[in-house]
């Protein structure tokens, strides 16, 4: 458990899944989806990818396709990705990496391969679809402010070819983190999807900032060892600032940081703390810190293969002596100072810190790793 905390320290919308394969005349499952209202117009009637014409004589060879179609949409793109062709026998795991191809296009939310006899007795392959619409274009409205104009356009330029569920989430997701890093913690978004012209959609991306959050107080509690002060000058909240979600994880990161560099390794740094206005247009914050003990360095060691002696480390290792206050920081710049030794010398090395921790005694037991660079 120990050397897992302290070597972390130093070196410190989910996929859909795939579909359930289908052979002729055998629907594949469907994939589940969020339901967003959808009212395009009419589907197409679908097109032929391919087709054996037999003017005279013999017919198709028995046991061949006559005619590969799509029903359920008119996009010839999608014809390209069929390796059944006309003229070819039907053959099951052709008709299964097909219908992967036309589930992977993310242009279709289910399948089913369909073998049937046309009036002349010739088979025919549909792959019958339930496709998607073609997402034409995205709107947003709403914003106001014009720092969140990036945050739109990134949002209008994840557009996929065809509407899905899933991006619309995630865009709406990325959205309001964008607002809520920029101080509009309440913001909401509400997309609605509108039919458009040619069996297209449109997704109109309605934004309702609400106040903008300034910070009015920032307040610690619990600080023996680190020094208000210094953190403050750091810190990337102010007061009179905007309140960003963002810059509260990389203060609360920073603090549990500067705690590693003054030896205290068991440190914990709870989640901000916010109290807003009723008008919710100011707010305080507070960090709340355990520090716990301070550790200092016991045993130090350099070793592994092409180790230097004590002596040609003493320069890369000052301000690492035993019973000094343990340093993230320390140790980082000792590590680089080794490697940079061994570069001098015409060596390159990987320097990994191995540590182990005497919780009784508030020691830290360090062993720097050397190994060859890894390929």
């Amino acid at each position: 458990m120990a050397l897992g905390i302290v070597c972390a320290m130093l070196c410190a919308c989910t996929p859909e899944p795939a579909p359930t394969t289908a052979a002729p005349a055998m629907a594949s499952a469907p994939r589940p989806e969020a339901q967003v209202p959808v009212t395009p117009a009419p589907a197409p009637t679908g097109l032929v990818c391919s087709t054996v014409v037999v003017p005279v004589g013999p017919a198709v060879p028995q046991g061949s396709v006559a005619q590969v179609a799509l029903r359920g949409s008119d996009d010839r793109d999608l014809c390209a990705l069929l390796s059944v062709q006309a003229g070819k026998a039907i053959d099951e795991a052709m008709v299964t990496a097909d219908i992967h191809a036309l589930f992977a296009s993310r242009a279709v939310r289910d399948v089913v391969a369909v073998s049937e006899l046309d009036a002349a007795g010739r088979t025919i392959l549909a792959y019958e679809l339930s496709a998607r619409p073609s997402l034409r274009e995205v709107r947003i409205e709403g914003i106001s402010h014009t720092e969140l104009l990036d945050a739109a356009a990134a949002a209008r330029s994840s557009k996929p070819r065809w509407f899905e569920e899933l991006w619309l989430a995630e865009a709406c997701g990325s959205l309001e983190k964008a607002l809520r890093d920029a101080g509009f913690r309440h913001a909401r978004v509400e997309p609605r999807v509108e039919p458009s012209p040619h069996g297209t959609v449109d997704v109109v991306l309605r934004v309702t900032e609400g106040p903008r959050t300034l910070v009015s107080s920032i307040r610690f509690s619990r600080l023996r060892v680190l020094e208000e002060r210094a953190l403050r000058s750091e810190l990337a909240t102010t007061e009179r600032s905007v309140l960003s979600e963002a810059a509260l994880e990389r203060d609360a990161l920073f603090i549990a940081v500067s705690g590693y560099d003054r030896g205290l390794i068991e440190i914990r740094v709870e989640p901000p703390q916010v109290v807003e206005s009723a008008a919710g247009d100011s707010a305080e914050v507070a960090f709340l810190v355990g520090e716990g003990p301070v550790y200092r360095l016991g045993k130090l060691a350099v070793a592994g293969e092409g180790a230097l002696s004590p002596r040609e480390y003493g320069r890369a290792l000052s301000g690492l002596t035993t019973g000094s206050t343990f340093s993230r920081k320390a140790i980082l710049e000792a590590m680089a100072r080794i490697r940079a030794e061994h570069e001098r010398r015409g060596s390159h090395v990987e320097v990994t810190p191995e540590t182990q921790l005497d919780t009784k005694r508030k020691i830290v037991d360090l062993v720097l790793k050397l190994t060859p660079p890894s390929s």
